[in-house]
């Protein structure tokens, strides 16, 4: 999934308490390939975080990436 972000077939991931060595080398892979690495309020995750809650996604994304996050976290229905 983190390739798939890297190389423009995704526009994005969401990461909800994500643990794994795959988590660090995919941040690394979508920071190489110019992508953003953000926390659910926005800010930049430059930093290695316990069970992070995360957004991967294209620069072009990010705003809309964090709306739909945010929508969905306050929603008491299942998004469709």
């Amino acid at each position: 999934m983190w390739n798939m972000l890297a190389k423009g077939k995704l526009d994005g991931i969401v990461l909800y308490d994500s643990e794994g060595y795959d988590l660090y080398s995919g941040m690394l892979m979508v920071k190489e390939a110019r992508g953003e690495i953000i926390d659910f309020d926005g800010r930049d995750v430059s930093q290695m975080l316990s069970r992070p809650k995360l957004i991967a996604c294209h620069a072009n994304k990010k705003s809309q990436m964090l709306q739909l996050v945010n929508e969905g976290l306050q929603s008491k229905e299942p998004i469709r």
